[in-house]
């Protein structure tokens, strides 16, 4: 019996919630468009990570519908960063995983151009 209850608490305890996608970009003639998880913002010394999803209007080259990553700001200098991503065959990271979830090796700061979708995901992440 106490091992019945041990699994029971384990699997309850490892489903993640769901998310609460918060959309921070929309397109209506692409139909791209970026969401922040407001409830995976984290801040630490001038900097804010996230998870971004992002539904694509068309399929990419690898058949993916939508793009799940963890984003990275540096809030001060107007930084941004991609951490680690997964791609998925449907809108909303449903369906096949095409890429699963990937940390990528030195990713680089870029610079979020003034009103592009990197500069509303940096200010949606660092000033919420």
């Amino acid at each position: 019996m106490r091992l019945f209850i041990a699994l029971l608490l384990l699997v309850t305890f490892a489903v993640p919630a769901s998310a609460e996608w918060v959309k921070v970009y929309g397109d209506s003639s692409t139909h791209i468009e970026h969401f922040v998880d407001r409830d995976t913002i984290r801040r630490h010394d001038g900097r804010a990570s996230a998870w971004v999803l992002q539904n694509m209007g068309e399929r990419g080259e690898n058949g993916e519908l939508s793009i799940r990553y963890l984003r990275e700001n540096d809030c001060v200098k107007g930084r941004t960063r991609m951490l680690s991503l997964s791609t998925h065959s449907h809108r909303w990271a449903k369906g096949d995983t095409i890429v699963p979830n990937t940390r990528l090796p030195h990713p680089e700061w870029d610079y979020a151009a003034p009103n592009s979708v990197a500069d509303l995901l940096l200010k949606s992440i660092c000033n919420d």
